[in-house]
């Protein structure tokens, strides 16, 4: 990776919470251990209910991002492109993926495995040390797509319909 790209993508990475106790130096180290992957236009990144252990920063392309419930088939939540990002939280956190991540576009992305990050973490164990202060202080009040108002209107119209079509007879 081009010096240029390093920057950019330390300057991105510097601005989300999971990275944010790093130091330039230690942001160098994590983006010596990504990759650079391409995803073509249709592609399922991340499914919903599955464990995840990668985190994508978008450099090129755009994806959406989907949530499916009960009541719904799916529901469009997002839009993400570039220096936009997903899958951080499972760098830190075992939980399934909460949505699913689709390429509306072909998609170049900044990938970085949990497997990776251990590797640093051996090589450098202040940087595991700062990743677990950010584990320790997140909530789920705290992660946007939990809590968004829009996302809870979209959740109960899902509902009011099913229960409707219930009521007239069409489900």
């Amino acid at each position: 990776m081009e010096i240029e790209e390093v920057i950019k993508i330390a300057g991105v990475l510097k601005n989300i919470a999971v990275f944010e106790y790093l130091t330039p130096e230690e942001l160098e180290q994590v983006i010596n251990k990504a990759e650079l992957v391409w995803f073509k236009k249709g592609k399922v990144i991340l499914e919903q209910g599955k464990t995840c252990r990668t985190f994508h920063l978008i450099i090129k392309g755009k994806v959406s991002v989907w949530v499916y419930r009960k009541f719904c088939s799916k529901v469009l939540i997002a839009y993400l492109g570039k220096d936009e990002y997903f899958g951080e939280m499972s760098l830190v956190f075992d939980d399934a993926i909460t949505n699913t991540i689709l390429a509306e576009e072909d998609i170049e992305a900044f990938k970085l495995t949990r497997r990776n990050l251990k590797l640093l973490y051996a090589e450098n164990p202040v940087i595991q040390q700062k990743m677990e202060k950010v584990k320790a202080e997140w909530s789920p009040e705290n992660d946007v797509l939990t809590v968004s108002n829009d996302l809870k209107t979209v959740y109960q119209k899902c509902w009011l319909w099913h229960r409707f079509k219930l009521f007239i007879g069409l489900s």
